[in-house]
């Protein structure tokens, strides 16, 4: 995938990865492992969801979701933003962005709609709403976007981090402490 931020700012590229059609025991199989460096689609009313991965591998080598990532949860190489910045920068330059997706010899050409960061004191109950995330979205988040999706928009699924000034439950590994939502429009 490549996104083309609306802020001018240069665009960036995501690893390759495989994706793997959700089974029942599609991560007891160990197939949705880091090292594998796959994901997993699922449906949900109209909608495809894809579950990747965030941050890097055993190796330190990032994963489909890093560059997203760090382009939402990242000032600059180190330093993080705080939810509001990152709200505002996910308003003010994702959304409305050119993505490319490459599928073998096809290229789909879409741009985000809609985004929304899943603070960790949500992450429990938004896991629930797998098969209705959409219409969960929308009411819980209704300044997200999700209120106005149609499907048949593409929604990425992904770990994020704390960022600067959330409070810290030690718990739980830093990168999977909040989810993050992003849909895509392919011009259906």
């Amino acid at each position: 995938m490549t996104f083309q931020p609306t802020c001018g700012e240069k665009a960036f590229n995501s690893p390759e990865f495989r994706v793997l059609p959700w089974t029942p025991d599609v991560f007891d199989k160990g197939e949705f492992d880091i090292s594998k460096h796959t994901s997993v689609a699922w449906e949900h009313l109209g909608y495809t969801g894809l579950w990747i991965h965030s941050g890097t591998d055993w190796a330190g080598n990032p994963l489909a979701a890093a560059p997203l990532q760090n382009y939402l949860e990242k000032i600059d190489s180190w330093r993080k933003r705080t939810p509001e910045e990152f709200d505002k920068n996910a308003a003010d330059c994702l959304i409305g962005s050119k993505v490319s997706v490459q599928l073998g010899k096809k290229l789909l050409e879409g741009k985000v709609t809609a985004i929304v960061r899943i603070p960790a004191s949500d992450v429990e109950t938004a896991s629930t709403h797998v098969m209705d995330l959409v219409p969960y979205l929308a009411k819980t988040y209704p300044e997200s976007g999700f209120d106005k999706l149609k499907a048949p928009e593409l929604l990425l699924y992904f770990c994020g981090r704390l960022l600067a000034g959330d409070t810290p439950d030690y718990s739980i590994r830093d990168y999977s402490r909040t989810r993050i939502i992003v849909a895509i429009d392919f011009g259906s």
